[in-house]
């Protein structure tokens, strides 16, 4: 109980930017997954693969960063706010292969919705990279579709396709940054308490 306690009051003290230094979370890689009904509705899931913290002019703010993470993202809706009109919105965090991973499950009742785009029916689905969704910070690394990044930033996929793939890069160099697996140990210990 006294653990929880502590960790409480020092997810409460990370709050405060005037105590604390700003800090930057950051993501390695992220994977989108979109199943697409015939009426373009369906469900979007999303995988944060690497969740670090970026050191301050050299100084560790992991703790506040882990802090902003769970209050903001995985308990707030700071990822609602970025996606727009999207619904049935489900959030995890866990650890695979030594790094913390985030999981946001969500449906939609359009393809707009979900960034994505058909003309009409004989149209291929596309998605614009470079739209606020995606942002200018990730990079393609492969989709089940196609994609030519010398033509345009967008990704083709066939009019018929119900399964979509793709992923993307957020942050290619990880120097000056930290594994949040730790915190997330402890707040997992102290939250099943």
């Amino acid at each position: 109980m006294t653990k929880l306690l502590l960790f409480t009051l020092l997810i409460a003290l990370s709050a405060l930017p005037v105590l604390l230094l700003q800090g930057c979370l950051n993501v390695e890689q992220k994977e989108y997954y979109f199943k697409i009904n015939n009426d373009g509705s369906g469900e979007c899931r999303i995988v944060y693969r690497n969740i670090l913290s970026k050191d301050d002019d050299g100084k560790d703010v992991s703790f506040k960063d882990f802090g902003e993470l769970v209050s903001d993202y995985l308990n707030g809706d700071k990822l609602e706010k970025e996606y727009g009109d999207i619904r049935d919105v489900k959030k995890r965090l866990f650890v695979e292969d030594g790094l913390l991973c985030g999981e946001m499950i969500f449906s939609f009742d359009s393809l707009s919705q979900a960034g994505l785009f058909q003309f009409d029916q004989d149209s291929p689905l596309m998605l614009y990279l470079e739209q606020s969704m995606f942002g200018s910070n990730e990079k393609y690394i492969e989709s089940n579709g196609f994609y030519d990044k010398d033509v345009m930033p967008v990704i083709f996929w066939k009019r018929n396709s119900r399964e979509l793939r793709l992923t993307t890069q957020v942050l290619e160099d990880t120097t000056g940054t930290r594994n949040l697996v730790k915190l997330y140990t402890l707040w997992k210990q102290s939250s099943d308490e």
